[in-house]
């Protein structure tokens, strides 16, 4: 089967088959913009993916006695538990859909507070993790000008769908990141206020 494009010339109508048109073998300016502006995004994404990355792998030894990595027992440092055993502080938290909500953080409940902040961030980072390896493959997806993936001979996959993947993901670790912010203003006055400064 040969598809048929139908070219419209001043001096009348020409049939031509898809395999006798002569590809477009450069990009637009548009293109070649977009291009770099593509190569810079995922560059600066994989950068501030590193950087977070990095920062979360040597707080987290130094705040928990556990990994944050997986299933693990409960447990601060020593010198926080110690620190925070007779601290007390009194701040808002946006509660479902009342902002403003008073909330008296001590001992007794910040238990909570760090597990939510350290779910948050974990999976905040391996969201993020799969973004730019999407995002990646989706630039190298574009460099090569590949519309289609067939699968097998009855499943079709066209590109947006990738590119529909890369931004799911994206406003997935966004949210998720907003909520590990949350919780981190939580905590920030709290720690303050209990004379806990980081290194």
């Amino acid at each position: 089967k040969v598809t048929v494009s139908v070219l419209y010339w001043p001096r009348g109508m020409h049939l031509v088959g898809d395999q006798q048109r002569l590809p477009i073998k450069q990009r637009t300016a548009a293109e070649k913009l977009f291009k770099r502006l593509n190569t810079f995004i995922i560059a600066a994404h994989l950068a501030c993916y590193l950087i977070d990355l990095s920062s979360v792998v040597i707080a987290s030894p130094k705040t928990f006695t556990n990994t944050i990595w997986g299933v693990s027992e409960w447990g601060l440092k020593p010198v926080l538990d110690a620190k925070t055993a007779n601290c007390s502080y009194l701040t808002v938290d946006r509660v479902r859909g009342f902002a403003d909500t008073p909330l008296n953080v001590s001992a007794a409940n910040h238990a909570i507070i760090f597990a939510e902040l350290a779910v948050n961030v974990r999976f905040c980072l391996i969201v993020t993790a799969v973004a730019v390896v999407v995002g990646a493959a989706n630039k190298m997806i574009f460099d090569f000008n590949i519309f289609e993936f067939r699968i097998g001979k009855s499943v079709l996959l066209h590109k947006e769908v990738i590119t529909l993947t890369e931004f799911v993901f994206v406003c997935l670790s966004i949210q998720s990141a907003t909520e590990a912010e949350r919780y981190a203003a939580i905590l920030r006055p709290y720690l303050r206020a209990c004379d806990v400064t980081s290194e």
